[in-house]
């Protein structure tokens, strides 16, 4: 009989390409990780890993194997969440996790109106990047994610992952001076979120598509920080609407067409669960949702 862990072990190293990163994503050793993978061979009567140069590559019976992996956990969250709604669970543990702007706007009266009806539910609340959060939903550290993505910069989604989106919200250009469209700032300073993040990407490809290259002097994470250098006049910023708040010394400049899909994720066939659904309904019942979307 195939071990279901082993195989979660063998489907996270066909995601991650190699032992060493699908062991830092289920906070295991490598040699933990080879272990579970040497007994699935055993259990299977198949060689799953061989080795091509210095790396390892999956043979036809693993790729097999993970294909079918999918599937089985997939109702095995399905079967989990039949029962919990069979009989009416709301106790136990939620884990969340959501980006800072989300976790204040949306998560947070989400969770409170859900403690509310259920003070018998735990929910435990993480503030995550998306790139942190949705492996760690995947490899089934959290049960509900919400992420984003941006016009300019897609996400693939797993499959393994199921989707609702929350909200279209549209991206603003801070500004503390003069000028009205994009194009009158190529020559200004601009402030960005830390290199390689989703969101400085946005901002490259959003002044690209006005035909110049911003001079992002300033990176800073966080977008009370963000206003805070655009009203001291230190440059101008792209703000999504969930964090466009009022300041003193800021004006915020319409963009055609630009803009940030917000979503929440589950693992597939968990989203049944009673206390995911509610959590869920809160989310999308939110006046931020209502009015952005």
């Amino acid at each position: 009989m195939l071990d279901v862990r082993r195989l979660r072990v063998l489907r996270q190293v066909a995601h991650d390409g190699t032992i060493a990163e699908a062991a830092r994503s289920l906070h295991m050793t490598g040699p933990a990780i080879s272990q579970h993978l040497h007994a699935l061979e055993r259990e299977a009567g198949a060689k799953l890993l061989e080795r091509d140069g210095r790396t390892l590559r999956l043979t036809a019976a693993a790729q097999t194997l993970v294909a079918h992996t999918e599937t089985i956990l997939a109702q095995l969250e399905l079967a989990q969440a039949d029962l919990d709604a069979s009989e009416a669970r709301f106790g136990g543990e939620l884990r969340v996790a959501a980006f800072p702007t989300a976790a204040l706007a949306l998560l947070a009266p989400a969770v409170g109106s859900l403690l509310a009806l259920h003070p018998a539910l735990r929910v435990r609340v993480d503030e995550l990047e998306p790139d942190d959060a949705l492996p760690r939903l995947r490899a089934g550290d959290l049960d509900l994610v919400i992420a984003h993505f941006y016009d300019r910069v897609p996400r693939r989604i797993d499959a393994s992952l199921e989707t609702v989106e929350l909200l279209r919200e549209p991206l603003w250009l801070a500004v503390s001076g003069p000028g009205e469209r994009l194009g009158d700032f190529a020559e200004h300073p601009w402030i960005a979120p830390p290199a390689g993040m989703t969101c400085a990407r946005q901002v490259e490809r959003t002044c690209a598509g006005a035909g110049f290259e911003p001079d992002v002097t300033s990176r800073v994470l966080g977008y009370d920080q963000v206003l805070a250098f655009v009203a001291a006049s230190v440059g101008v910023a792209l703000v999504p609407d969930l964090a466009a708040v009022p300041t003193d010394g800021v004006r915020f400049i319409a963009l055609d067409g630009a803009c940030r899909t917000v979503f929440a994720a589950t693992r597939r066939g968990s989203a049944s669960r009673p206390a995911l659904m509610e959590l869920l309904a809160a989310l999308r019942s939110s006046p931020r949702c209502s009015i952005a979307t």
